[in-house]
């Protein structure tokens, strides 16, 4: 689907966005599930029955690039083919449709069961409802935000957000999966300690702590990781199509870790 480029895992569903429902966003096909053996165009998107999201192809930051070959592929932890739209061959193994659903989430399933998620995969935004940290007992299954390399290129950046699991419960930013940038303090139940604005009376964190997993989830807001290192609180108002930038963190240069003393 790139031009001369071997697609990146998981980097194409993203390409097939969620993008918060808009009147001038292309042609809808009407419809929130697409099968194996139909292509999705360019002038096409899934939307989600309650019409909150959209999904569709879009062309990033300045980029003049598209993908309209309409051939979703989507690649495993070792880059195995996990499962495409244009094959006639489904059976009870591998999943055999594509829902949008109204919280965003992308789930692929065999008519029975769950097979992939998008809640379970993040890229750079982690929307209301979607996991952060280590989810599953059996899998440990790690959910962290990775940024793009550049506002045009969503190829893995530099930049990444989780939760350090040998710590007390914080958010982290990365850099180079390794060099600590930021961090949001220890979660105190009711919010983190360096960010108290983190939780303003009009959003909600939790954290969950059982079996093996070990994680955030949120409600009433986005966040976004930047190529350039920040991650973006966003809002969305059930009377807007727009989404409205609220905070960004670290903000103030003195909370990038380690620069102006301990932190």
């Amino acid at each position: 689907m790139v031009p001369a480029a071997k697609p990146t895992s998981f980097q194409l569903l993203l390409f097939l966005t969620f993008l918060y429902f808009s009147s001038d966003f292309k042609i809808s096909v009407a419809l929130d599930t697409i099968s194996s053996g139909r292509s999705l165009y360019l002038n096409e998107t899934l939307i989600s029955k309650g019409r909150k999201f959209q999904l569709g192809f879009f062309s990033p930051g300045q980029s003049g690039n598209f993908y309209v070959d309409g051939s979703l592929i989507l690649f495993g932890d070792f880059n195995e083919k996990a499962w495409t739209l244009n094959t006639s061959v489904a059976s009870s193994s591998v999943p055999n449709k594509g829902v949008l659903h109204d919280d965003g989430n992308f789930v692929l399933s065999d008519g029975r069961s769950v097979i992939w998620q998008s809640f379970d995969n993040p890229t750079d935004t982690w929307l209301p409802g979607g996991k952060l940290g280590i989810y599953g007992s059996l899998t440990n299954k790690v959910q962290h935000l990775t940024s793009w390399k550049n506002r045009d290129d969503s190829a893995p950046g530099n930049f990444s957000v989780g939760i350090n699991p040998d710590r007390n419960p914080e958010l982290f930013m990365w850099m180079n999966r390794s060099q600590i940038m930021w961090r949001s303090g220890a979660w105190n139940g009711f919010y983190f300690d360096n960010y108290p604005s983190l939780s303003d009376g009009r959003m909600y964190f939790s954290h969950i702590l059982k079996s093996q997993s070990n994680y955030f989830t949120s409600t009433n807001f986005r966040y976004v990781v930047t190529y350039d290192g920040e991650l973006r609180q966003w809002e969305g108002e059930e009377s807007s199509t727009q989404w409205e930038m609220l905070s960004s963190y670290p903000g103030d240069i003195c909370k990038r870790f380690g620069l102006c003393g301990p932190n």
